[in-house]
């Protein structure tokens, strides 16, 4: 309590709860938002509408798949794996195999989203779909297994807020993209 100066929270309830469990705090206490869901609610079009129209001009009307796998090669699997057995922190080396585990599942979806993809890229009747790998995502493999669709396309560049704005949906496995998405009026499904 007394190492702190300030105490920023996003909302008067967090303030009152604050105050009424650590009275001392109450004067320095503030109620400040939520910075990046009020710009994205309130100021989306005056921060990313322009780069947003650029992207509509030169892509048409799309869909976004936003990935979020991380591990999306054998090679990101083992990786993960072998850096938490050789951390040295009791807990990640002991959850190892559990977290190798949850790699491996995030690969076979990503093998199965590969697959849809390539079955709905035929699709005359759906937009064209532009996937947005996760930073974390090995983009190589993605630029791979789509090489030859004509109209999935792998495009890592910018802000990803810009490419939400743009698409006339967003497709996630429950990413914050998401919540990005709705927050900005833009239609998503899971």
């Amino acid at each position: 309590e007394n190492l702190i100066d300030l105490y920023f929270l996003v909302g008067t309830k967090f303030k009152n709860a604050v105050e009424k469990v650590i009275p001392s705090l109450a004067p320095r206490v503030y109620v400040t938002g939520w910075p990046k869901i009020d710009l994205l609610r309130h100021y989306k079009d005056q921060i990313y509408g322009s780069t947003a129209a650029q992207l509509r001009k030169k892509h048409g009307s799309f869909l976004l798949f936003s990935s979020d796998f991380g591990t999306n090669t054998e090679e990101k699997v083992d990786g993960a794996y072998l850096q938490d057995k050789k951390s040295g922190v009791h807990s990640r080396m002991c959850q190892a195999d559990l977290r190798r585990k949850i790699c491996q599942r995030n690969l076979a979806e990503f093998r199965g989203m590969i697959a849809f993809l390539k079955r709905i890229d035929k699709d005359k009747n759906i937009l064209p779909i532009i996937v947005r790998p996760h930073p974390g995502d090995d983009k190589g493999i993605w630029e791979k297994e789509l090489k030859g669709c004509q109209k999935v396309k792998v495009i890592y560049e910018g802000n990803s807020f810009s490419w939400i704005l743009a698409a006339q949906g967003v497709l996630h496995r429950g990413c914050s993209s998401a919540t990005e998405a709705n927050l900005m009026g833009v239609s998503s499904a899971y």
